[in-house]
């Protein structure tokens, strides 16, 4: 891989191609020469540094030198190269750069970045002197790939990833800077329909927790069931909606738990929150983990109120959990322990809450669920096997 970098860079004119790809967190580089492709995370830099290097030296070299052919090499080059003195005075910007920019500059006249304006990834105004290639020859180093937007004199914006690298003379010593630009417009175009794909999903899903809840309302009503039936069946479908929101912020990737466990927290008062006690680290959960989790929790939070450590103004309640390793697995455990409530008894039948509990945390996520009725104080100990890296 490493190799076939080098050799597209010191022969550029045999590259036929340069492109990046999305998948997931991920940025891909693909170099095309000829029918051969490689493909380079953008996050690995030595294989990215592997082609700007000889990239860089080779310019370094047929610049100095004034390589008319390496020249001719550069324009023939279908991605945007530029190239600055160590000052940031554009000295060379190919076809693609000017394409790109949709001017072109004088040179000598243009610094740093041959766009009309910059903007960072979010948006904001960027000033040149701020840009990527800016950045890599103040720090004297090469920079990962980074994210920015390119205004051009038309008012349409380009955003795009910078692979800048400092170039250096004989004796090592910053002699100026090469940018290479790589338009990401397409893969921004797809991230962009996904997002409203998923919002307009998530707004049906709301639709239809509403129509479920006034359907069961009624029925409920009807049926001459209790009130409490009524409210327990409310605080689940809520819980359910809730996590949902989460979820939906994090765009259906992983979540931490600790937002999870805030999410069902967060309907109690001010005054009960206060004899809660969390603690533990970032662990990322997959969305199926999070789901049962917080109806899990809601449950537990739903009997202490009801019957255990928060029915009581001096009960209190510890939620502590970690994340283990064994080997390549992860697992997180979880210890719910109340404290200073009523006296605990264990139950004479098995109750909805206890058997999702039990049953949903092994069915559903192959983990274990232990519920120890301590007269001092109700105890749950929950462990189950993660599916998300690690962070």
């Amino acid at each position: 891989m490493k190799n076939f970098a080098v050799s597209c860079a010191s022969n550029p004119k045999g590259l036929s191609g340069v492109s990046s790809e999305q998948s997931g967190n991920s940025e891909t580089l693909i170099l095309q020469q000829g029918n051969t492709a490689a493909r380079y995370d953008a996050a690995d830099d030595d294989r990215v540094a592997s082609f700007a290097d000889a990239f860089g030296a080779r310019m370094a070299g047929g610049l100095a030198h004034d390589d008319g052919q390496f020249r001719a090499m550069l324009e023939a080059l279908p991605v945007p190269v530029y190239a600055t003195d160590q000052d940031g005075w554009i000295r060379f910007f190919n076809n693609a750069a000017a394409d790109f920019w949709g001017r072109r500059p004088r040179l000598g006249e243009a610094r740093w970045c041959g766009s009309w304006r910059l903007y960072d990834a979010s948006g904001l105004p960027l000033a040149h002197d701020q840009s990527p290639l800016a950045l890599a020859v103040k720090k004297n180093c090469s920079l990962p790939a980074s994210e920015a937007i390119a205004e051009r004199p038309d008012g349409t914006r380009v955003p795009f990833l910078a692979y800048p690298k400092p170039l250096r003379d004989s004796q090592g010593a910053v002699c100026g800077a090469v940018n290479m630009l790589v338009d990401i417009s397409e893969r921004k175009q797809a991230e962009q329909h996904q997002k409203t794909l998923v919002d307009e999903l998530n707004h049906r899903v709301k639709n239809m927790l509403a129509t479920v809840q006034s359907l069961a309302i009624q029925t409920i009503r009807s049926a001459g069931v209790g009130r409490d039936v009524l409210r327990a069946f409310d605080g689940r479908l809520f819980a359910l909606g809730r996590v949902h929101d989460l979820l939906t912020q994090a765009q259906w990737q992983s979540t931490d738990f600790k937002a999870v466990l805030d999410t069902v927290l967060r309907p109690l008062g001010p005054a009960v929150q206060g004899r809660i006690v969390t603690n533990g680290g970032p662990v990322r959960i997959a969305p199926r983990e999070a789901v049962l989790l917080a109806m899990v929790l809601h449950e537990l939070i739903s009997n202490a109120s009801k019957f255990g450590a928060l029915s009581c103004r001096d009960g209190t309640l510890s939620v502590v959990w970690r994340e283990t390793e064994a080997g390549a697995s992860r697992s997180l455990h979880v210890e719910w322990q109340e404290a200073n409530g009523p006296e605990v008894a264990s139950p004479e039948k098995q109750g909805f809450g206890t058997r999702l509990i039990e049953r949903g945390i092994a069915s559903e996520l192959k983990g274990a669920a232990e519920i120890s009725y301590d007269p001092a104080g109700l105890h749950c100990s929950i462990r189950i096997p993660l599916a998300t890296p690690k962070v």
